[in-house]
């Protein structure tokens, strides 16, 4: 019996070293994925820094463009209400030259004379559309019961359909 009890102690004796060989290479194993992990988070880390730092960046650039365009936008109104929209030459005695300087085509543009003057677009019509520097012409003075100028208030409609005016004088 003394050998059976000692083959059974080996046999005990080898599977605790089995099982603490294995118990072992979990430990190593679990430190492996811990080391991984925080490497992985480290980098996840510094990926979403890297990630908010372009978005800040990014934001900046935006904001930038924004600034600019809202500059430019500022210039151009500036610019807008400095250009006059309709210039006026005298061609002959009752024939007036009125030329779209508004930088756009226009649409639905009609003249109305204040009274006591009268005035008319050459081919009758109440309004017509005019293209970008194209000319209208008129048709006032001359007459002996015509006022020496007329004070016409001009009215169209923007290449965004808004109503625009302007006052010319004729004379």
């Amino acid at each position: 019996m003394e050998l059976a009890s000692i083959i059974v102690n080996a046999g005990i004796f080898v599977a605790t070293v089995i099982a603490a060989i294995i118990a072992w290479r979990g430990v190593v194993d679990a430190r492996e994925a811990k080391d991984q992990a925080s490497a992985h988070e480290a980098a996840a880390l510094a990926h979403a820094e890297a990630a908010a730092g372009a978005a800040g960046r990014s934001a900046e650039a935006q904001q930038r463009a924004a600034d600019a365009l809202e500059e430019t936008n500022r210039r151009e109104a500036a610019r807008d209400e400095a250009r006059v929209p309709w210039t006026v030459s005298r061609q002959s005695t009752e024939r007036w030259r009125v030329t779209n300087n508004t930088g756009n085509d226009i649409s639905f543009v009609s003249f109305e004379a204040s009274p006591p003057a009268t005035i008319q677009m050459e081919d009758g019509l109440p309004f017509r559309d005019v293209g970008r520097g194209q000319p209208v012409f008129l048709r006032f003075g001359g007459g002996i019961t015509n006022p020496a100028s007329a004070t016409v208030k001009v009215v169209w409609r923007d290449a965004l359909g808004s109503g625009q005016e302007a006052v010319i004088v004729l004379g």
